[in-house]
């Protein structure tokens, strides 16, 4: 998965490509993260955390773990921020 980002960025970016070929990143820690979400319960992350030499920076990249993970993320970009309503419409009839 990383693979295609970075692709994608040395194909957009020459200041991406030039800073990839330094190589300065020395560290790379990897790590699975599960983020709960109120509207579509737990995200299972694969983290990633590329650090350069002298510890002044550092680059989370999270990608989803798994196949359920991926379809709750896709579920959420349907959903956006919208509001669904719970509970009894103001007239008081429940809602459909």
């Amino acid at each position: 998965m990383v693979d295609r980002l970075v692709a994608r960025l040395r194909a957009a970016s020459a200041e991406f490509r030039e800073l990839w070929a330094e190589h300065e990143v020395a560290v790379r820690r990897a790590d699975r993260k599960t983020l709960r979400h109120p509207r579509v319960g737990a995200l299972v992350m694969d983290c990633e955390t590329l650090v350069t030499p002298d510890l002044g920076q550092q680059l989370v990249v999270l990608t989803p773990a798994d196949d359920e993970t991926r379809e709750r993320l896709e579920l959420l970009r349907v959903l956006g921020v919208q509001e669904f309503p719970t509970g009894p419409a103001p007239d008081g009839r429940p809602v459909a």
